[in-house]
């Protein structure tokens, strides 16, 4: 049970042909909205989805965006899913293109080597030599971000808490959360019961020698 304290659409060719739905991971959910942005992550098995933090919008330097990508990539996070909002007749709207926008720029934040390598390197990484500077880049495992359906997710994730015993007043503090979380957990269902991986994937970076297979969880 999840604690407190949506249909995937897309073309799914890109990501049945390289990735798998068994991959032992960590699976990461994103809400994305214009003021704040709701994060949730699952365990390596990729059963349950549990709210993690409500993250700060900061469009005009993206520090929301950097805290993420930080976190998925310290999780070891295999895919990320972003909720894509649309009407309820399925047609795209404004905040449809902000969701895009939001994954698309974390993408490049999550899977750009510049980005990565900056995320954990020391003061003498900056003075590493060429070649191996490229070896390091050439490492770098792109995340891939899908886009899910999540129409009903604010709807259902109200629901949820409702059910949780948490109070209508109380909801704010915590709805980005429980939205993600509905997000991610619809993804994680849809992984389980149709084998394939749900959603319309993101473009990942065309970069030379970047492996692009995901991850899987180290046992610890």
């Amino acid at each position: 049970m999840t604690s407190f304290s949506a249909n995937g659409r897309g073309d799914e060719s890109l990501s049945s042909e390289v990735l798998s739905t068994d991959a032992r991971a960590p699976r990461a959910g994103v809400d994305v909205g214009l003021a704040r942005v709701g994060v949730a992550f699952s365990d390596p098995d990729g059963l349950l989805a549990n709210p993690w933090k409500t993250l700060k919008r900061n469009a005009s330097k993206n520090q929301d965006v950097h805290v993420l990508a930080r976190e998925i990539r310290a999780r070891n996070v295999n895919r990320v899913y972003v909720g894509l909002p649309r009407s309820l007749k399925g047609n795209d709207t404004a905040s449809t293109e902000m969701a895009r926008e939001y994954a698309r720029i974390l993408n490049e934040y999550l899977n750009s080597p510049s980005s990565v390598l900056s995320m954990g390197q020391s003061a003498e990484d900056d003075n590493l030599p060429a070649q191996d500077h490229d070896e390091a880049q050439a490492s770098v495992v792109v995340i891939p971000i899908f886009l899910i359906d999540e129409r009903l997710s604010t709807v259902s994730a109200h629901k949820t808490l409702r059910e949780s015993g948490i109070e209508t007043r109380k909801h704010r503090a915590i709805i980005d959360q429980a939205a993600a979380v509905n997000i991610l957990q619809q993804a994680l269902d849809m992984e389980k019961s149709q084998h394939r991986i749900p959603g319309e994937r993101v473009p990942s970076p065309e970069i030379a020698g970047v492996r692009h297979d995901a991850p899987e969880a180290k046992d610890t």
